[in-house]
């Protein structure tokens, strides 16, 4: 029996999981977490699991460092990030930290049982939707290395939060870290990025892809920080 742990901040998705997960021969939800603190207690606590399914919203702003505390607790478990950004960078930066998988939230049940086996088995996984990313990467020899992907796993933190319109308070907050180390990522974000002040890194990210388009954003409030 494969023992799932389900981390993932929406009540409704865990208990849908859950009831997905009930009706399938040789799996079992075991655990359950809705935030980082959950998750950790969990792992700290329940000794037989197979593999984690983990939101990569489980700290409310994509950051790839839960991922990485997690697995530092955890090395030998297998984790599935599941997530609603099928964009490639979220998937290299999960894999690089330690994931054994990746899935999208627009994926089939079929293709998501079959990653939780495929883990379990000591495999790795890869959603369609990202591999066909990577295939078309190739295929195109695009190996330049685009402006956001030098920055490092706490700089990206820093310049999703910043593009999503956070003040430094509020990154400080998110990622444990003092205002002042929240201001230097900021200014070697900006300097990696080439670009010279929030709005043009508002507009790389939307560009990009990597927040929706139209936002309005609180420049003022992140100017005062």
């Amino acid at each position: 029996m494969i023992q799932l742990l389900v981390a993932d901040p929406w009540p409704l998705f865990r208990q849908g999981m859950r009831a997905l997960i009930g009706e399938v021969r040789g799996i079992a939800v075991v655990a359950e977490a809705g935030n980082c603190s959950q998750l950790y207690d969990v792992l700290r606590t329940q000794q037989r699991l197979d593999v984690a399914l983990v939101d990569l919203d489980i700290s409310g702003t994509s950051s790839i460092e839960p991922l990485r505390h997690a697995l530092a607790m955890r090395p030998a478990l297998p984790i599935l990030v599941l997530s609603s950004k099928g964009h490639l960078e979220y998937a290299v930066r999960a894999l690089k930290a330690g994931a054994a998988g990746y899935a999208t939230k627009d994926s089939t049940t079929q293709s998501l049982i079959d990653a939780i086996r495929r883990l379990a088995l000591g495999g790795q996984y890869l959603s369609s939707h990202v591999a066909e990313q990577v295939a078309l990467q190739w295929r195109r020899g695009d190996t330049g290395a685009a402006p956001h992907s030098v920055l490092s796993t706490r700089e990206f933190s820093v310049f999703e939060m910043l593009a999503q319109g956070c003040s430094g308070a509020q990154i400080a907050s998110a990622l444990s870290l003092s205002r002042k180390t929240v201001s230097t990522h900021k200014t070697r974000v900006l300097r990696k990025m080439n670009v010279t002040n929030l709005a043009d890194l508002v507009r790389y990210a939307i560009e990009h892809q990597f927040v929706p388009g139209q936002r309005t954003v609180n420049f003022r409030g992140i100017l005062a920080d």
